[in-house]
């Protein structure tokens, strides 16, 4: 049954989105329509993540534990609630993981400092040594802010890139969940739908893993209350283990372009030759890119954007290849088929993931190979990462054995401007490539 509860929304005084250490912070406060079915009371609190080290601020206004270290270490335990790619109807699926943030909120505001969470804290009955009452996160979401292109009018639009959507695993002395999966996201969701409203935000999309329909009817009535456009799009993700996909001839090849603007502006040219008309396609403009880039390459030194040059000099294949192992350690939960061979050598602990390819077939491949060399042996990164969708002109180069598919989603303002969005971005046989390639899911 639907509730009123409230938010509240922190940021600098002067309203500014971007973050300035020096700045007063504003306190809004908003009522919205709840859908979760939790009885107690909760503390909804949406904050910059660039704003996180001065949560403490916020936590002492209102009335809560104001130790940074507490709030850290819930935070911690939150995110790395396994997160399962299964599917609940059918029970297939092979993989579910839990992946452990390095340095939060600095790893995170380094791809997205306008990124903003949300978290949900359930105020407990004691007190702790501040004074403030003690409390457990419930649940947590970062919401990334990108740009995109309206092709219909070519202007520049906002929206909202949701990852690390986590729902507290705390139970009972009786063994059952407190925390409903469904409910909390829900109401959590209402609070991002009122953020797209304040800051002006046309489009939001996510993943949700593995097929959920508990999930789905969720966010399905909450659009529907809403009366925001929504559709879903398969995904395939293909892990390669690096010492059978690697090439050390290919390696020789790689040249390091993160420092060559020159080469870069030709490497963004041919990604948005191929990926331009993409929905919510970002990074619309070469210094959204480059922007994002340099803020990657500050944090991950590993990270770069690698191009594969032939003996005669000419750059056939470029990438953005990303070391997930600089921004967390992920371990596979309870794993089956190929997965358990994976897991049993313990070979998640870092992940390369190439992004943004461009370049003939074959010699893609061949960049992704002399990666996976460079990386394995510089870097101990023992795993490659391919994510596909329908559109994408190197889907059949990305297969692998272990396969994991799972479901992005999307919520519009209407379901009217959605549509409009689609039919530009709609390719001749009817597929609908839509943009998966974030520096980080």
């Amino acid at each position: 049954m639907a509730k009123q509860r409230q938010f509240h929304y922190v940021r600098q005084a002067n309203g500014k989105e971007w973050f300035e250490s020096d700045q007063e912070l504003t306190f809004d406060s908003h009522d919205f329509l709840a859908l979760d079915r939790f009885k107690d009371d909760l503390v909804l609190i949406a904050i910059q993540v660039k704003l996180l080290p001065r949560i403490g601020e916020v936590l002492e206004k209102i009335g809560l534990d104001n130790s940074l270290d507490y709030f850290q270490s819930e935070c911690r335990e939150v995110i790395s609630v396994p997160e399962k790619h299964i599917n609940e109807k059918t029970g297939k699926g092979n993989l579910s993981f839990q992946i452990y943030f390095k340095n939060v909120p600095e790893s995170m505001a380094s791809i997205n400092e306008g990124a903003c969470v949300v978290v949900a804290l359930h105020p407990l009955d004691e007190v702790s040594a501040s004074g403030g009452k003690s409390y457990r996160l419930a649940g947590y979401v970062h919401a990334n802010r990108f740009n995109f292109r309206d092709h219909t009018d070519n202007s520049i639009q906002e929206g909202y890139y949701y990852n690390l959507l986590r729902i507290s695993s705390y139970t009972s002395k009786e063994g059952r969940n407190i925390y409903r999966q469904c409910g909390m996201f829900s109401s959590i969701f209402a609070i991002l739908s009122k953020l797209c409203d304040l800051n002006g935000i046309s489009c939001t999309y996510a993943n949700f893993g593995r097929e959920n329909r508990g999930m789905q009817r969720s966010i399905k009535i909450l659009t529907d209350r809403l009366n925001k456009g929504y559709d879903r799009y398969p995904v395939d993700s293909y892990t390669h283990i690096n010492w059978l996909f690697r090439r050390r001839s290919q390696a020789k090849y790689l040249v390091n372009i993160s420092q060559d603007e020159a080469a870069l502006k030709t490497f963004y040219n041919e990604s948005m030759a191929l990926r331009e008309k993409f929905l919510f396609n970002q990074y619309p403009r070469f210094e959204d890119f480059k922007k994002m880039l340099d803020q990657v390459l500050a944090y991950s030194k590993s990270s770069g954007v690698y191009s594969y040059v032939d003996k005669d000099g000419v750059t056939r294949a470029s990438c953005l290849a990303m070391n997930w192992g600089d921004y967390f350690d992920m371990t596979l939960d309870n794993p089956k088929g190929l997965f358990k061979l994976i897991a049993k050598l313990k070979l998640t602990d870092k992940i390369l993931f190439p992004v943004h390819n461009v370049g003939e077939l074959q010699y893609v491949k061949k960049l992704w190979q002399g990666l996976a060399y460079k990386f394995e042996k510089d870097e101990k990164v023992h795993i490659t990462l391919l994510n596909t969708m329908n559109g994408d002109p190197y889907k059949s180069l990305k297969k692998s054995p272990l396969h994991d598919p799972f479901v992005y989603f999307s919520i519009n303002n209407t379901q009217e401007e959605y549509d409009r969005f689609k039919n530009v971005s709609t390719l001749e046989d009817g597929t609908c490539p839509v943009f998966m390639e974030t520096p980080l899911l």
